[in-house]
């Protein structure tokens, strides 16, 4: 299993992050036009501000290695259910539209206060797949995309916050 952190600043302060990060508007906007995916959509929603749940709909794209290419095919795509587990604390878990019994995908992310009006948007990761031959091919794999889409979606929202 794979763990790891990412943490980014970004050009506002906590509230302005969750105002941002909770617009689902803007988010289908930089996931899709800044990020690189195929669709992203809310599939539900319910609450608002630190009772906000959400379940989203996405087909990342991808360049897999060879071998991970030839597990998933050409038709890719994720399920994500996330809410506020405590007040700053968003956490989610995504789900694979292929091999989803044998692959787990779980985070949390919160926010730091930094000097000058910014924030610390940290992020930390949990990725299994349990896949004869492939397994830890596939997990190096999402992990650099989870790395890829965070620096995407940080620098979409410092771009805004200009």
């Amino acid at each position: 299993m794979g763990r790891f952190t990412m943490a980014h600043e970004v050009s506002t302060d906590e509230a302005g992050f969750w105002a941002l990060f909770l617009d689902d508007e803007l988010s289908k906007q930089v996931f899709v036009g800044e990020v690189g995916y195929h669709r992203w959509e809310v599939a539900d929603r319910s609450g608002s501000g630190q009772d906000t749940k959400r379940t989203v709909a996405f087909d990342p794209a991808r360049s897999w290695p060879g071998p991970v290419r030839k597990l998933f095919g050409s038709s890719y795509g994720e399920t994500e259910k996330a809410g506020f587990a405590a007040p700053g604390v968003w956490t989610w878990a995504r789900t694979p539209s292929v091999q989803s019994d044998k692959i787990r995908m779980e985070g949390a992310l919160r926010v730091e206060p930094v000097a000058g009006g910014r924030c610390r948007a940290v992020a930390e990761v949990a990725v299994e797949a349990r896949i004869f031959g492939v397994g830890g091919l596939l997990e190096s794999s999402l992990e650099k995309a989870f790395r890829e889409d965070q620096n995407r979606l940080v620098a979409a929202y410092n771009r805004r916050l200009r």
